[in-house]
């Protein structure tokens, strides 16, 4: 889940696009990973890539919850 922030950002999960958060475009704060995208053994990769676009952007807190 990401809060209020003033950024850009791909959100990968093993190398699959999960999904993009714009502050400026859209609501979606929550971003689910389909059945199949996570290995259930071995390691998995999560990447957040961050467009800082002004000196008070950044994403801040960012947590990963499990349902």
């Amino acid at each position: 889940m990401i809060p209020e922030a003033y950024s850009k950002a791909n959100i990968y999960v093993n190398g699959v696009l999960m999904g993009r958060y714009w502050h400026e475009k859209g609501p979606q704060r929550k971003f689910f990973i389909p059945w199949g995208i996570l290995k259930p053994r071995g390691k998995n990769h999560i990447c957040v890539a961050v467009w800082k676009r002004w000196e008070a952007g950044g994403l801040g807190k960012v947590s990963l919850e499990y349902y």
